[in-house]
């Protein structure tokens, strides 16, 4: 009787390291890619800013819409 426990709980245990490892690797390559994106285009906002390309209002607003402030 305890064979059968055992080897069920077992395999209750690699299923769930399984899911648990897909969602460790789904996290980390989502969190990988989204911050280059934003980190590039808020430093090209910042670049555009420091030439004098925008004005301060146009600067902070485009700011808010990178951060997703309302």
């Amino acid at each position: 009787m305890w064979i059968g426990f055992a080897q069920a709980l077992v395999w209750l245990l690699v299923i769930a390291a399984a899911i648990l490892l897909v969602a460790w690797l789904f996290r980390r390559i989502s969190r990988e890619r989204a911050p280059v994106t934003t980190n590039r285009a808020r430093a090209i906002l910042d670049e555009r800013y420091a030439r004098g390309e925008l004005t301060r209002d146009e600067y902070l607003a485009m700011r808010r819409d990178l951060e997703g402030s309302p």
